[in-house]
């Protein structure tokens, strides 16, 4: 055995955000794997991952997975075969094929081909004695996406008989029961026929005659991929407390629906994994899931008779037909992290079998923000590039509502500087160049430059045409504020000191930007000269929560050459509404020194933004976008791009 070894688009996407939300790390499982001496085609469907070290998150080696002395091949396809390309025997000439990868016990380390063990996938395992294996790993919600005329290597859970014939019945044909290939110990391929009975989480190879998204006689539907995920809440379906029926909780809905695809009726049901359920109403729950039907007398809501859904008997779908019913998540938690998940199970019954589908449901508290600051972090410098997707926002439509997930995506790029003292920068643009050198012998050093004025006193690190040029990025969702103080815009300070009737020795730079916010039409001396970094409160670490401070939001005034609401070629139009745009980064604990991933949550409020005392979040007079704020929240990866620790400013 070996060892181990322009800002106006910007904001119409904020605006306009109707995306999914992005999941997180499933629940595990432990998969039972009853290996047979000589050949076994498993169908792994639990992803194992390392826990702990410089490896944690990432999947299992080979070794790690299949510990045992008398494991001697393990061998993966990674892509469906032709008939052509079809083997009827698992020898070592097989799997010399460029789609296929393996791992030997004997062979020598770094000669593998199979390095990983990944869940839901086909393994063939070769053992020298019978052994049992206890393999723990993630699980998601997964079916099978048919190439035609292909081949694939794929099983499925079940429980109980299941035949060929009745699983494959509703088909029509794409899956072929007579073309269906079985392993044996010897590693030879047979048929079978449609009485013989499935085994579950065994690999068959299954013929597709077309493109195919068959996954069994009832096909499942939900929002998501896989995971259904109720957003950030807290709710918008107010309903009575089923634990005291003087108070109401808000709920989130969603559908699953479930089509019978064959002629026969079959069985549909929802059972609770994890948590474990402790008692009847399952009283410690915090992530608490309720049948919901309508009431036809009022056109609103209430738990159904199943109430709480630990063992949830749907019921029967006919043949040909669609059953939807309709879920209510209620976060039932108030401190800790903000997420939570839970793990279910579909059951579809088939005959005196049933097909089982794992379901991670997933909902977050939006008032949790979680995460605290981190100090400054020297080992952070640098440039990072973060990309955003939003995934839920406020609604407009309906005032106080909370943060709801939405349906498509709104990539947003944000640009992070971290100086040698550990200090946090937004940037709207740089150009990466380099230092002038009149020797080769003397290497050039890379520069970050983002005051423009020092662009001649460098060279450009890429050759175009003949002329050295810098590379410049640059992100149209983060425009800096306009500069304020004093000495930029000192034309302004007697018009200042006149509208609020003070002496022009006493105005400050916040008495300039209260007056410019006030006004309806452009002051004739104001600056157009903008911030070249914006400061961020916080470090660059994993765990830690980045954010503007409160009183250094990102202002656009109403004349800021990116507010969406100024139009230069309108005269009713010519100044926009002030906004602030309050930032905050909950960053995920770190596991890559030059990756960074977490939460990205924006709130757009009006001047004067404070603090409620009770949620903790940003309220505020009207913006002039709407009378209360609005919040938009999606998750972000940040990557070091560069180490340079000084900026040209």
């Amino acid at each position: 055995m070996k060892q181990r070894g322009t800002m106006q688009l910007a904001f119409g996407i904020l605006l306009a955000a109707l995306l999914w939300a992005l999941p997180l790390h499933a629940a595990e499982q432990t998969q039972t794997l009853n290996l047979v001496q000589g050949w076994n085609s498993v169908w792994l469907e639990v992803s194992p991952t390392y826990a702990t070290g410089v490896e944690a998150g990432m999947a299992k080696r080979v070794e790690d997975v299949f510990d045992t002395n008398v494991v001697e091949v393990v061998a993966s396809v990674m892509a469906p075969v032709g008939t052509a390309e079809f083997i009827t025997s698992t020898t070592t000439d097989s799997f010399m094929k460029e789609n296929w990868q393996v791992w030997r016990d004997h062979s020598q380390l770094g000669v593998d081909t199979l390095v990983r063990i990944r869940g839901n996938r086909p393994y063939l395992v070769k053992v020298s004695a019978n052994v049992s294996l206890n393999v723990t790993g993630e699980v998601r919600f997964f079916t099978p996406d048919w190439d035609p005329s292909s081949y694939s290597l794929v099983g499925f859970s079940l429980s109980g008989p299941v035949t060929f014939g009745e699983f494959f019945q509703g088909a029509a044909g794409a899956h072929d029961v007579g073309r269906i290939r079985t392993l044996d110990t010897a590693g030879n391929w047979g048929g079978v026929s449609a009485n013989d009975l499935m085994r579950s989480h065994t690999a068959y190879w299954i013929f597709s005659e077309r493109k195919s998204d068959y996954a069994g006689p009832v096909s499942v539907l939900f929002d998501g991929i896989d995971s259904l995920s109720f957003g950030g809440g807290p709710g918008t379906v107010e309903v009575p407390d089923p634990g005291n029926q003087n108070d109401t909780i808000l709920l989130t809905l969603d559908e699953l629906t479930f089509t019978c695809i064959d002629t026969a009726t079959r069985t549909v049901g929802l059972t609770k994994i994890d948590p474990p359920t402790t008692g009847g109403d399952a009283v410690s729950d915090e992530l608490r899931l309720y049948e919901i039907v309508p009431v036809p007398t009022n056109l609103l809501h209430k738990i159904g008779g199943s109430g709480q859904v630990t063992s949830w008997a749907i019921g029967s779908v006919v043949g040909q037909t669609t059953k939807t019913v309709t879920i209510g998540a209620h976060r039932n938690w108030t401190t800790g992290d903000r997420d939570r998940e839970n793990l279910y199970r579909i059951d579809i019954g088939i005959g005196a079998g049933t097909q089982h589908f794992w379901l991670p449901v997933r909902a977050s508290n939006a008032e949790l923000l979680g995460g605290t600051p981190v100090a400054d972090n020297a080992g952070a410098a640098g440039l990072w590039i973060g990309s955003i997707r939003l995934n839920e926002v406020t609604s407009i439509t309906e005032p106080g509502a909370p943060l709801q997930p939405t349906t498509s995506s709104a990539p947003l790029r944000m640009l992070l500087h971290v100086n040698a003292t550990g200090e946090v920068s937004l940037l709207s643009r740089v150009m990466v160049m380099q230092t002038k050198t009149a020797d080769d012998s003397v290497s050039p050093e890379t520069v970050l430059v983002v005051n423009e004025e020092r662009i001649p006193f460098f060279e450009g690190i890429e050759e175009r045409s003949g002329t050295r040029i810098g590379r410049r990025i640059e992100t149209v969702a983060f425009d800096m504020p306009r500069k304020m103080d004093l000495l930029t815009q000192t034309n302004l300070i007697d018009d200042v000191a006149g509208a609020l009737s003070i002496a022009p020795a006493a105005v400050t730079a916040s008495n300039i930007t209260v007056y410019v916010n006030s006004r309806d039409s452009r002051p004739p001396p104001l600056v157009e000269e903008y911030q070249f970094t914006w400061p961020l409160d916080g470090g660059l670490g994993g765990g830690g929560l980045l954010s503007t401070a409160l009183d250094k939001p990102l202002l656009l005034d109403p004349f800021h050459r990116s507010n969406p609401f100024r139009h230069a070629f309108h005269t009713r139009h010519g100044a926009g509404f002030p906004i602030e745009r309050h930032i905050k980064i909950r960053l995920d604990e770190q596991t890559d020194a030059d990756l960074l991933t977490g939460l990205y949550e924006e709130t757009l409020t009006g001047p004067g933004a404070a603090v409620d005392g009770g949620t903790g979040r940003l309220v505020s007079p009207s913006s002039g976008l709407t009378s209360f704020s609005i919040i938009m929240c999606g998750p972000i990866s940040l990557e070091r791009v560069s180490t340079v620790a000084n900026l040209e400013e």
